[in-house]
């Protein structure tokens, strides 16, 4: 479980910069990343403790947290970051009413708890069997939010290296989308039953915690008009 801690450390500091930067200028893409990264942090708590503890409730928001919540957030802010408002605002509700189809189902999904107790670093795949609609809200929520992401964060490099623009900029928005894609490589090579779920999940924060690093950097060396065009948080 070394890589998921590290995870719930890299996620943690993750967190703690964008509400910094989310109090300071309340713009609301960084309300939803920060959001989602308080999920990843909870939800990467949560399966600690459910794996020392064997703990079916702290499994529950480990899947809620971490395994539903945390992309299609992420994508919202990605939205609303990159995308026109009346994009991102028409993506809102049905992004939320459809996570909250998927809680429901992993709130009531049968537990095995044979298989919990024998977790021990694994992803938790096959803990909980989830009804097929709960599986398609899965689905749904995490597609969004991977493409989201991915999309933004690509068609900003891609804007930003056409123009010349500031390149560090352009190499974070390329490390984001990079750290995402491991993110959601991990998820689904656990569905398929390979391992290395928790390195690769750890990798891929990392990644991301790395190209946002990289705005800090970008900041300090692009002009006022750069900065307000790609808008680095």
């Amino acid at each position: 479980m070394t890589y998921a801690a590290i995870q719930a450390l890299v996620t943690f500091v993750f967190f703690v910069l964008v509400y910094g930067q989310y109090r300071r200028r309340r713009r609301i893409h960084q309300f939803f990343w920060t959001v989602s990264l308080a999920f990843a942090w909870v939800g990467t708590g949560a399966y600690l403790v459910a794996a020392t503890a064997d703990s079916a409730a702290w499994f529950r928001l480990y899947y809620i947290f971490g395994a539903l919540l945390v992309a299609p957030f992420m994508g919202l802010g990605s939205a609303f970051f990159g995308m026109s408002e009346r994009v991102a605002r028409a993506s809102l509700w049905p992004v939320v009413a459809v996570s909250a189809v998927g809680a429901v189902g992993v709130t009531a999904a049968p537990l095995d708890q044979a298989r919990l107790a024998a977790l021990a670093g694994e992803s938790g795949v096959g803990v909980l069997r989830l009804p097929w609609w709960a599986l398609v809200a899965f689905i749904l929520v995490n597609t969004y939010g991977t493409v989201a992401v991915v999309w933004v964060a690509l068609a900003s490099a891609v804007n930003l290296l056409r123009r010349r623009a500031s390149g560090p900029f352009a190499a974070a928005s390329g490390l984001i989308a990079i750290g995402i894609l491991l993110l959601a490589f991990a998820g689904t090579m656990a569905r398929l039953g390979a391992g290395g779920f928790w390195l690769t999940m750890a990798l891929g924060w990392a990644v991301a915690f790395g190209g946002f690093l990289l705005t800090f950097r970008g900041a300090d060396r692009a002009s006022p008009r750069t900065d307000t065009a790609v808008r680095p948080g």
